[in-house]
């Protein structure tokens, strides 16, 4: 449990750090646009490639990444059409409400939590190679052809990985592990260097964001489409992710927990950086972002409670 608090602790700090920033408008005007773009462009593809050539191809086909890759598609899914029947939002809109249900915070949260918590880094990895190899690529390719109105196809789709810096790390990482590369630590190290920017860029433009606006705003008319992701992520993709572990996979012990614990974790920021980067739905993925922030605590003392853990 101690884990968990602390997991969330610095996640907590950093966040404040920026909303002060921002409250002082200390980097300006454009400081959290500079910061979106840095994490977006720079940093979190260092992030992306580092972390993928460091991990172990063999869990890719692991059951846990299996878990992980039919509980995101599911809940994703399901997030979908519940948006488009009952909510009735465009298709940009659905796609990054949608994505939001299912994204965990893989990083910054999943690998303290394995640490901590689990008592293992590498069960977090199969979730993070999911969304970094297979789920980012297909969502930014999916949000890009949303927002652009382009037809999805082959071409479409190399150029988006082209285009899109994520998308060309994740594919770089997995050919060094497919071909077994061994990169020089002087070509490895200032990567690693840069990667490290990414996931505190993240929380300090999140941060900076909650004193643009008021969270959970009336007039910004995204109240329903957060509540039905908050209840998504937090309640039905950790159900969701237990009974494909259990009865699917048969797992057990350790790696049930895992599976079901990793499911729990809230929205991940690089959604939000998504968002304004193709500036659709930056205030209600902020919001999102930031109540499963807060549920995930109570998720996972309860589903730590009821696996005796």
């Amino acid at each position: 449990m101690a884990g968990v608090v602390s997991g969330f602790f610095v996640i907590a700090v950093i966040v404040t750090v920026g909303a002060f920033a921002g409250w002082c408008n200390l980097l300006g005007p454009q400081g959290r646009f500079v910061l979106n773009r840095l994490t977006y462009f720079i940093a979190g593809p260092c992030l992306v490639f580092v972390s993928l050539i460091k991990s172990d191809l063999a869990l890719v086909f692991s059951a846990n990444f299996a878990v992980a890759a039919l509980a995101g598609l599911l809940t994703t899914a399901l997030a979908a059409v519940l948006s488009i029947a009952f909510l009735k939002q465009d298709l940009p809109h659905t796609v990054i409400s949608s994505v939001s249900a299912s994204m965990v915070n893989s990083a910054n949260m999943g690998f303290p939590i394995a640490t901590y918590v689990l008592g293992d880094v590498a069960l977090a990895l199969p979730v993070a190679l999911w969304q970094m190899a297979v789920f980012t690529p297909l969502f930014q390719s999916v949000l890009h052809s949303a927002v652009s109105g382009q037809r999805p196809s082959v071409r479409a789709l190399t150029g988006t990985i082209i285009a899109n810096p994520m998308i060309a790390a994740s594919a770089a990482g997995l050919a060094v592990l497919g071909f077994d590369l061994h990169l020089p630590a002087f070509v490895i190290e200032p990567i690693d260097v840069i990667a490290g920017i990414s996931i505190p860029g993240m929380l300090l433009a999140f941060g900076m964001s909650l004193t643009a606006s008021r969270p959970f705003s009336k007039d910004a008319g995204h109240r329903a489409d957060i509540l039905l992701v908050t209840v998504l992520k937090l309640l039905v993709m950790p159900l969701i992710a237990w009974a494909l572990a259990r009865w699917a996979f048969g797992l057990a012990g350790t790696e049930l927990y895992a599976a079901v614990v990793l499911a729990a974790l809230p929205t991940a920021q690089n959604v939000y950086v998504a968002a304004a980067r193709y500036e659709v739905g930056e205030e209600m993925t902020r919001d999102i972002a930031l109540f499963t922030s807060v549920g995930t605590m109570i998720a996972l003392m309860v589903i730590a409670s009821l696996f005796g853990a």
